[in-house]
């Protein structure tokens, strides 16, 4: 639940973004996702961290890396997908973002799961 709903305002961050980037650059639908990655994969690693997976003791920085790592394959996976609904079946640039936030928080979320918070058994 609280992984949804820090996905939720993440998507609502990310989503703001990007429309702000494509209101003054509307060609620069690509680098608005990429940059509404960057930033909003960094505020989910902070507040994940602390609200949903429990894990202040791993070293934040540590974290921080495995968390982008964990994500660039999400992050390739949106934008191949942003190609391919806007400019494989025309689909709006203003819905396509909206498309792909439903279709990866799955994602996402087994990448936080499985590899950003994976515990070690110690």
């Amino acid at each position: 639940m609280r992984f949804g709903a820090i996905g939720v305002l993440n998507t609502a961050l990310s989503l703001g973004i990007f429309y702000a980037i494509t209101w003054v650059w509307p060609q620069a639908y690509l680098l608005a996702n990429a940059v509404a990655w960057v930033l909003t994969v960094f505020l989910s690693y902070v507040l994940n961290r602390h609200f949903v997976f429990s894990a202040d003791r791993q070293p934040f920085l540590r974290g921080v890396a495995k968390c982008y790592l964990s994500y660039c394959a999400g992050l390739a996976i949106s934008s191949l997908l942003l190609l391919l609904w806007v400019e494989g079946i025309g689909l709006s640039k203003t819905v396509a973002p909206l498309v792909n936030a439903v279709l990866m928080v799955p994602v996402n979320y087994l990448f936080a799961r499985l590899f950003t918070f994976r515990c070690r058994e110690e």
